[in-house]
Parts: C-alpha cells; sequence; structure tokens
C-alpha cells in the first residue's frame, strides 16, 4: 500500500511536523501542482521563527555527506569563493520543482568558485530515503544543527554565505563566514513563469564585487522543515490507555504491576522495515519477559485498520499485545517519528517514587533497535543494551539512537495529513 498525501502549507509556520505514510518501498518524487505555490499572507509574528540577519556571521558545521557517508564542512573548501546552501526535501514536490534549476546554476557557478551545497533536515527522511545523484554534495543535518543555525524555514529555501578568509579577516587567522543572502531561489515554481532569479541575481553581484545592498526575500513556495524534538531520555511519561487489536480489550501501563520495564516499539503493517524487525522482537520478548520486561507493540497509522491491524498480528503470530493507537496519543506524548521505533520506560512505583503514592513511568531509552535492517548484519543491538543496563541497575547515561524507517502516518478527524502545529504547539491540518 502506497500514499501520497498532498499538502499546502502557508509559509512561515512554528515548526512543522510533515509526516507521510508508511510504504513498502520508496515513491518516485511527487510532480509539483499548482496548489503547492503559495503566497504570502501575512508579517511574521514575534514568536514565529526569525531569519537570521544578512550580514550575520555564520559559525562552521560539520555534516554527513548522504552517499559517500563522510563528512563535510565549509572548510574543506579552502578555494570557494561562495556557498549555495539549499534546504531540500525530497517528498516536496516544490523542492523536487527546483532540482534541475539548481544543477544548471551549479553548473554555470562552479567554474567561478561557488560551491552548492544541498541540506536535508527533516526529521523523518532518513538517509536510505534519498535517491539518485545529484552533482553537488547532498548533506543530512540530523537535530537541525543548521537549520536551526540559519533559521530556516521551508524546503526549498537558500542561503549565499561568503568566505572571508584569514588575510581578509579582523581576528587574524580565522576564516569567517558571512551571510549575503537568504529566502528564495526565484518568483515561480513553474520554471517558465520566473521573471526574477533572485538566488543567481545575489551570486552575480557578490561575484562582481557588489551585494552590498542584497536583502532577504521571504520564500513564497515551500515545504515547512519538519522539526520533531524527541522526548528527552529521563523525561516521565503519562500512562495511556489503547485497545488491543486481538483481545479488544484496554490495556495501560498501570495493568503491569510486576513490570520492571516497558519496550513500547511502533509498528506498521505495510512498513517494509517495520516488518523485518519481527522476528527480532518476538526473540527479545522471549528472552525478556521472564526478567519482567513488558514488550507492547503500538501501531499509530492512519491507514492501518483495525482489522487490518488484528490480522498482522496474528500472521506473524506476534507473542505480546498490539495496540492501536487511534488518535496518536501515545505517539504524539512520545514523539514518536517512524516504524520501527522503540521506546524503553521503567517504572518507579510508590516505594521509591518521591510522588509517595503514584507509579511515575521514565523514559529510559528510545530511537532504533539495532543497526541493521538485515538482521545477518547487525553490529548493535541498541535495544538489548539498553534493556540489559537497565535490568541490571545501570542505564543511567543511556542515549537516544536515531532510528531508520518509515514515516508515522498521521491525519485529523477530516482525513487531512497533520501538516503544521499551531499556535500552541499542536499538530493541524491544511483547510
Amino acid at each position: 500500500m502506497t500514499k501520497t498525501c498532498a499538502r499546502l502549507l502557508a509559509v512561515p509556520l512554528l515548526a512543522a511536523l510533515s509526516l507521510y505514510a508508511c510504504n513498502q518501498s520508496p515513491e518516485p518524487p511527487p510532480a509539483p501542482t499548482e496548489k503547492d505555490e503559495v503566497q504570502q499572507t501575512a508579517p511574521m509574528e514575534k514568536d514565529e521563527v526569525q531569519p537570521l540577519e544578512i550580514g550575520a556571521a555564520v559559525t562552521d558545521f560539520t555534516l554527513t555527506e548522504v552517499h559517500e557517508k563522510s563528512a563535510v564542512s565549509l572548510a574543506d573548501y579552502e578555494q570557494a569563493a561562495l556557498f549555495a546552501i539549499i534546504f531540500i526535501s525530497r517528498e516536496s514536490s516544490v523542492s523536487n520543482a527546483y532540482m534541475s534549476r539548481l544543477v544548471e546554476l551549479h553548473q554555470m557557478y562552479q567554474s567561478k568558485g561557488v560551491q552548492f551545497l544541498a541540506v536535508n533536515s527533516n526529521e523523518a527522511e532518513t538517509f536510505s530515503a534519498f535517491y539518485g545523484q545529484l552533482p553537488f554534495p547532498i548533506l543530512k543535518d540530523r537535530n537541525y544543527e543548521l537549520a536551526d543555525h540559519l533559521q530556516a524555514v521551508v524546503t526549498p529555501e537558500a542561503f549565499l554565505i561568503q568566505p572571508i578568509r584569514a588575510a581578509a579577516a579582523e581576528d587574524s587567522g580565522e576564516t569567517k563566514y558571512i551571510l549575503r543572502y537568504s529566502g528564495a531561489l526565484d518568483d515561480a515554481q513553474d520554471a517558465g513563469k520566473v521573471e526574477k532569479q533572485y538566488l543567481k541575481e545575489a551570486i552575480d553581484a557578490l561575484l562582481s564585487g557588489g551585494g552590498a545592498n542584497l536583502k532577504r526575500i521571504l520564500p513564497t513556495a515551500g515545504w515547512p522543515i519538519d522539526r520533531i524534538r524527541p522526548l528527552e531520555i529521563g523525561t516521565a511519561a503519562a500512562d495511556f490507555t489503547l485497545i488491543d487489536v486481538r483481545e479488544k480489550s484496554a490495556v495501560s501501563l498501570a495493568d503491569y504491576e510486576q513490570a520492571a520495564a516497558f519496550a513500547i516499539i511502533f509498528i506498521g503493517i505495510n512498513c517494509e522495515a517495520s516488518n523485518a524487525y519481527l522476528s527480532r522482537l518476538s526473540e527479545l520478548h522471549q528472552t525478556y519477559q521472564p526478567k519482567g520486561v513488558q514488550f507492547l507493540a503500538v501501531n499509530p497509522n492512519e491507514d492501518d485498520k483495525l482489522s487490518a491491524v488484528e490480522e498482522h498480528a496474528e500472521a506473524h503470530q506476534l507473542p505480546f499485545p498490539v495496540l492501536k493507537d487511534l488518535i496518536y496519543e501515545l505517539a504524539d506524548q512520545l514523539q514518536a517519528v517512524v516504524t520501527p521505533e522503540a521506546f524503553l520506560i521503567q517504572p518507579v512505583r510508590p516505594a521509591a517514587a518521591e510522588n509517595g503514592g503514584e507509579t511515575k513511568y521514565i523514559l529510559r531509552y528510545s530511537g532504533a533497535l539495532d543497526d541493521a535492517q538485515d538482521a545477518a548484519k547487525v553490529k548493535t543491538r541498541h535495544l538489548k543494551e539498553a534493556i540489559d543496563a537497565l535490568l541490571s541497575g545501570g542505564g543511567a547515561n543511556l542515549k537516544r539512537v536515531q532510528p531508520e524507517g518509515w514515516p508515522i502516518d498521521r491525519v485529523d478527524n477530516y482525513g487531512r495529513p497533520l501538516d503544521g502545529v499551531d499556535a500552541n504547539g499542536k499538530p493541524k491540518a491544511t483547510p
């Protein structure tokens, strides 16, 4: 089963949730539509993302190139006269509409010392989501390091940075990186309707020794960068009540009074990555159930209906409860991003709890189950190691490990994709 969610997104937005259905295999990039291009209708409010000022110094960074798996920094390009950093997204039809134009600009300006760098900051787009090749590096911005630094809002969005090297720098010895332009690449998603080539004009101005009067041009089309902040390790998680799809009964953490830990795994019935782990999860359950670890599988995907989830659980003979998260209650609380994704929770019961009487549920680990979808290639078993550490009395230094998988499929009660957040930080949908 595949699904492509059409989205119409106003710019700018607060940190966005661009989440997509769980597919069996990656689709080709969606074709752009007229609805993808939207006009800015209101100025930024003070609590929205404020762009970095033109002329501000930019800190160098180190990101990973998705094909070469190598570290890339601005300092690596000692001969570059300019850097054109473009935030892109595989799932954004607006971003994809600009790929050929970016290739043309790269071919035009590479010989003049302009280094193009494409950057993907979307939480739900993992390394494996990238396809094909561009003639310049594609970097993965884990934890939004660069997007937050530059205050990038949408894909596509351009940032033109000029290096001021040691000979001319005031602080002898260090290269400074100065933001000279940011915003729209041009004035139309449809290449045939372009009248103003903002990025090209900015590059030309800087290469000719000008550019002092360049200003940010607010993008009028794009999809918000998908920033999801995972729940911090050590945070208390609220108990929940979800339905066991086979028993048709309500299940809560409080039902398991003797559990030493809970391993909650988000799964999807049509997700190839998730299904690859089901036998491993059954083995972990068999190993750790006698030691007090309660496994709970949770399906949060909108398209995975109760009956289909039940059939899936039966077909794979899953030996632990499979719960349906109908309104993303648990996925939103834990800030789950993909399937499969694991959350290890420790109950701290009244005798040890500071609040004398209520059991606390503390998140001890979240993220990847291990380091390879192919069981034969696994080297590090992240979830198993976290369980072992917790049961042995350790676990204080456990950290989240970024999971690889398919984005959780969230839509609202009217069947509209959840593609943003409202003023209170809650997911909202396009009207």
